[in-house]
């Protein structure tokens, strides 16, 4: 197995994974490396076939369009998401830190004191 970014993996069948995933013992395998030129992001589950077992796929997109639609309310009625998104987007674009899970916590550390403040 060789590291190829921080936290990521490359193991020896060409499938990547997350070292996050492997202390836990799961996690998703990219089957295919998708090219830039693609418009869509693959999911990784898309590519299982579950053991042959539809009931296990169908409960799987029947979960996956349920929390997607939990999510989409959620973004709709809380607007300022956008711009907070936008933000720290930027940020990170700006700074480019050398590590980003570290950056992201103090980002939102900084952004709840400040939240907690205005109350």
């Amino acid at each position: 197995m060789k590291e190829i970014a921080e936290g990521c993996f490359c193991l020896p069948n060409g499938a990547t994974v997350t070292g996050e995933s492997l202390v836990q013992g799961f996690g998703y395998i990219v089957d295919e490396i998708p090219d830039a030129a693609s418009e869509s992001p693959i999911d990784p589950l898309r590519t299982r076939n579950f053991g042959g077992n539809i009931e296990y796929r169908s409960e799987y997109l029947e979960r996956k369009n349920e929390i997607t639609r939990v999510h989409e309310i959620y973004i709709a009625e809380h607007p300022e998401l956008q711009q907070v998104m936008a933000d720290y987007l930027q940020l990170v674009l700006h700074r480019k830190p050398q590590n980003v899970y570290e950056f992201t916590a103090e980002y939102v550390e900084a952004l709840t004191q400040v939240e907690s403040s205005a109350f």
